[in-house]
């Protein structure tokens, strides 16, 4: 009786111990799919490291998702997990492209510079001759005088030369050397929506071979120099955006008739 007991006894611990084993196994088994589940990765990628103010740019971003995708000038958009799409920047600068969690941090960021848009229209007036020209030897009235052409040999005749004419009835027997036929430039317009938005300026800085630069600061001008020669003659005009110290630029040349 002493053994069945014995017995006994040892059989109700196996089966206590076995019913333990069982319910660590199960508990084992409902932990571990979550433990394993694979954390999405965070990731933000953009074709272009800059970008024109309000000229869309491709980017594609992965995350939680209830991630969004901060553009970095005000604007947000869903992530989820996946995303592709073009943004236009309202910005100028470098500026910060990220994903964030629901509570606001960063897991993941790139960095775009922006420059500020610029377009530049000038009007074109009648076509006129585009008159040789060379340094005056008297610069009371102008710092350039014309070359004209030898009436036998057809040679260019520069100021100072004996051949040159000294007045008006030896100036009306020689023509002037031509050197073309160009369109006078007219209204000249620059526009930026970066300028516009956040109080940029632009300027136009006006460059020839007979006078120093002159600078603008316009929207809108009918560039030219002071000189006065008939025909039109080229000059070369660089504009250039600047807002928030973060400029562009474009250089443009033209032929400018009459007296700026």
């Amino acid at each position: 009786m002493a053994f069945r007991g014995s017995y006994v006894a040892s059989r109700t611990l196996w089966l206590m111990a076995a019913s333990a084993v069982a319910v660590a196994a199960v508990t084992l088994l409902l932990v571990r799919p979550a433990d394993s589940a694979p954390e999405i990765e965070s990731t933000i990628a953009c074709e272009e490291a800059g970008a024109v103010h309000g000229t869309p740019v491709a980017c594609t971003a992965a995350g939680p998702v209830d991630a969004i995708i901060d553009w970095g000038d005000g604007s947000q958009d869903l992530v989820g997990e996946g995303f592709a799409a073009s943004h236009a920047f309202g910005s100028v600068g470098p500026t910060i492209v990220s994903i964030l969690d629901t509570d606001g941090d960063a897991l993941a960021g790139t960095s775009i510079d922006i420059t500020p848009d610029l377009a530049v229209t000038c009007e074109q007036r009648d076509i006129q001759p585009v008159y040789a020209l060379a340094p005056a030897i008297d610069t009371s009235r102008n710092p350039f005088d014309y070359v004209y052409l030898h009436p036998e040999t057809d040679e260019p005749v520069l100021p100072g030369e004996a051949a040159y004419p000294q007045n008006l009835g030896e100036v009306l027997q020689m023509e002037r050397q031509v050197l073309g036929h160009e369109p006078a430039v007219g209204l000249c317009s620059a526009e930026s929506a970066a300028a516009d938005a956040f109080d940029g300026t632009i300027s136009w800085t006006i460059s020839s071979d007979w006078y120093d630069d002159r600078v603008s600061v316009t929207r809108r001008i009918t560039p030219g120099t002071p000189g006065d020669a008939d025909g039109v003659q080229p000059i070369d005009i660089q504009i250039v955006v600047n807002v928030e110290g973060f400029e562009a630029s474009e250089r443009i040349g033209v032929f400018f008739g009459g007296c700026g």
